[in-house]
C-alpha cells in the first residue's frame, strides 16, 4: 500500500522589500514536488523543496502573495496534496517632511508631514527648538532662541519600518 502524499508549505513569513525569502517546507510519500505562486515572483528552482522565492514587482506593490506547495504522488497512486503560505512583504518606509516655510520668530508652526509603510515616525531638529509632540506627523514646532538667531532651522522626518525590517 502506497501512502498519499503529504505537503506542508512553511508557517506564513513577513519580509521587506527587496528580500527573497526561503520557505522551511516538508513532504512526505512524493515522487515529486512544485512550487506555484499567486504573484509575479520566480523560485531558484520551483522543483525543490527549499527554494529561493524572489517577490516581483506586482508582489511587492500588493503586500501579499500566496506560495502552495504541491507534492505529487508515488506511482501507482495519482494526484498529488498541496499546502500554502501567505508571504507578507513589508515596503519600505517613506517620509516627507513638507514644504519649506518661512514663519515669524514669535510663532509656532505646525508641520505638515506624510509617512507610509512605517509603524512609527518621529521629528529631529538640528536647532533648539520644541515639538509639541515629535512622534506625530502634524506636531507643533516652536522656535527656540537659537534658531532665531540663525534665521533658520531644519527639520527632520524619520520614518521608522515595521518588523522585520530595518531600514
Amino acid at each position: 500500500i502506497t501512502p498519499a502524499p503529504t505537503a506542508n508549505a512553511g508557517n506564513d513569513a513577513t519580509i521587506c522589500a527587496g528580500s527573497t525569502f526561503s520557505p522551511v517546507a516538508s513532504a512526505t510519500s512524493y515522487s515529486g514536488v512544485a512550487w506555484a505562486t499567486s504573484g509575479d515572483g520566480t523560485f531558484s528552482n520551483k522543483f525543490i523543496l527549499d527554494p529561493v522565492y524572489t517577490p516581483g514587482a506586482g508582489d511587492i506593490a500588493s503586500g501579499t502573495v500566496t506560495l502552495t506547495l504541491k507534492a505529487m504522488a508515488i506511482s501507482p497512486c495519482i494526484g498529488y496534496n498541496s499546502d500554502d503560505l501567505i508571504l507578507t512583504i513589508n515596503a519600505e518606509p517613506e517620509a516627507n517632511a513638507g514644504p519649506d516655510v518661512t514663519v515669524c520668530e514669535n510663532e509656532a508652526y505646525q508641520l505638515q508631514g506624510l509617512v507610509s509603510n512605517a509603524c512609527a515616525q518621529s521629528w529631529s531638529t538640528t536647532g533648539d527648538g520644541t515639538f509639541d509632540n515629535s512622534g506625530l506627523t502634524n506636531a507643533v514646532y516652536t522656535p527656540g532662541s537659537g534658531d532665531i538667531a540663525s534665521g533658520s532651522v531644519e527639520l527632520c522626518l524619520m520614518a521608522e519600518p515595521c518588523d522585520p525590517c530595518t531600514t
